[in-house]
């Protein structure tokens, strides 16, 4: 810490590269916003130490209910997308003491599952996320499945058939509506945690902060998968729309996507602003807003999703 305004001065000085004067007002005004400023600063710090000390109690909750060997200070959770087996992609986010730690987020195309094996997908990144851990150091403390004793078997399954122990693991299972959801009164089971070795879920108090917790960093997980599945989806279909085009090749497919971003922008697009895009010529253009509008039309009455 800086005490003096001399040193602060040195410092600031320093920084900026030219002389800076600290002043200190004694009185009136600009003394009563400095000492608001003072004031505002110690809520702020006390707020940030109260919010740490109370992620340190759900993370020692969240180890004492699963029975972890110690405190899970980083947790990964991992998460698979797909529409009916189309573009299969996952996830993993990480959260380091309770935050997000942003990077630590990863995104996975799994090109060897065949469609809608959810299993043989959560195999795939658990494996390729181990790997990396063993290869090169930093495993978490806890790595969460989204999903139910299945997915968490495959997951324990990878760590055997890679010789990687010690690695604390656990799925959750989203909230389910038991009997008719649109009946008058249902009955709903909430987030449901498993571990491995045991046949029952873990069990957690209902709104309790330790099961909110793991529950968030579940529902994160689940976002960040389905952004990059629908980029992922957005780029193919725009590489099959475009296929049917005479003169589109990979470069073109390429320029169109990096000028408007998605199929959408490029359907919107007018004939001149297809013709801004180098390589385009107006009649190229023109094939390109009949073929995506042929798409357009048969996804309208195709089946749906």
């Amino acid at each position: 810490p800086i005490d003096s305004a001399d040193a602060l001065a040195s410092y600031l000085s320093a920084k900026r590269g030219r002389a800076v004067r600290v002043l200190v007002p004694r009185r009136g005004e600009r003394r009563r916003l400095v000492e608001m400023a003072r004031e505002n600063a110690r809520q702020g710090l006390r707020e940030r130490l109260d919010d740490s000390s109370r992620r340190e109690r759900v993370l020692v909750e969240i180890g004492r209910r699963l029975g972890l060997r110690d405190t899970p200070k980083r947790i990964e959770c991992v998460d698979v997308s797909h529409v009916h087996g189309e573009a299969v992609v996952a996830s993993l986010v990480a959260f380091d003491e309770g935050v997000p730690d942003r990077s630590g987020y990863r995104r996975y195309r799994l090109r060897g599952v065949q469609r809608n094996d959810d299993f043989a997908a959560i195999k795939e990144v658990i494996s390729r996320r181990l790997v990396r851990g063993r290869d090169e150091g930093g495993l978490p403390d806890l790595l969460l499945i989204d999903g139910g004793r299945g997915q968490l078997a495959m997951a324990v399954e990878a760590a055997r058939e890679l010789g990687v122990t010690g690695i604390e693991l656990a799925a959750i299972a989203k909230e389910r509506v038991i009997g008719d959801a649109r009946a008058a009164s249902v009955e709903r089971v909430v987030d449901r945690v498993f571990r491995p070795g045991r046949a029952n879920p873990v069990s957690f108090k209902p709104h309790s902060d330790a099961l909110h917790l793991l529950a968030q960093i579940r529902d994160e997980a689940h976002r960040f998968a389905i952004s990059f599945h629908r980029k992922v989806r957005a780029r193919r279909r725009l590489r099959s729309e475009l296929d049917r085009v005479p003169g589109i090749g990979p470069a073109k497919r390429k320029a169109l996507l990096t000028r408007f971003g998605s199929i959408q922008g490029v359907r919107e697009a007018s004939l001149d602003d297809l013709c801004q895009v180098p390589g385009i010529g107006r009649e190229t253009a023109r094939r390109i807003l009949e073929a995506l509008k042929a798409g357009a039309e048969a996804a309208a009455t195709g089946p749906c999703e």
